[in-house]
């Protein structure tokens, strides 16, 4: 079932890769051109800036696992007739110092929204963050100082975003035909 795109929303996909892996890593969210103004190609560079420009930002070389690389993202825009889309093609490698998670864990993220019925639906898995097997106590959970540290990369991110005109939401597959829910 395609996802229904409201009109001047953009369902945005982050592309990551693993050396010797053959399926790439790909995590979505959506994003609303405010303005109605940008292109797609104009969105995914700032996305590409927001998500990698400096070590404050959480897909920035220096807090992605060696071995994975931010591979750019690709942006479908529903416009007001049809839907375009452009793509960003990057290659930057991952070289965040520390270990990596054992293979068997990833870091799991809930999306929340306040729609009715679709109420704290979603979920998503994160890229190959830098977090060594010590920062997993016995139970199984990332340490507190690394999530904080994680929460304020991509709350950074969601603001930039915010402040560049074009802010994160949260798309949900419409219950009816012809009805889609941000």
């Amino acid at each position: 079932m395609a996802l229904n795109i409201p009109v001047n929303f953009c369902q945005v996909a982050v592309k990551m890769s693993l050396t010797g892996r053959l399926s790439p890593f790909i995590m979505t969210f959506g994003l609303k051109d405010t303005a109605g103004t940008l292109t797609p190609f104009q969105i995914a560079i700032l996305v590409d800036t927001a998500l990698t420009s400096a070590t404050t930002k959480p897909l920035n070389t220096a807090n992605v696992i060696g071995g994975y690389t931010y591979n750019g993202v690709r942006v479908i825009k529903q416009e007001e007739v049809n839907r375009t889309f452009a793509e960003t093609s990057l290659a930057i490698a991952g070289g965040g110092a520390g270990g990596a998670l054992p293979p068997n864990c990833s870091v799991l993220v809930r999306k929340k929204t306040a729609i009715y019925g679709k109420k704290f639906v979603g979920r998503m898995y994160l890229p190959p963050i830098v977090a060594a097997e010590t920062d997993i106590d016995t139970s199984g959970n990332i340490l507190a100082s690394i999530v904080t540290a994680h929460n304020t990369r991509w709350a950074a991110f969601i603001t930039e975003m915010t402040t560049n005109a074009v802010p994160v939401y949260l798309l949900h597959q419409g219950s009816k035909i012809g009805r889609a829910h941000v």
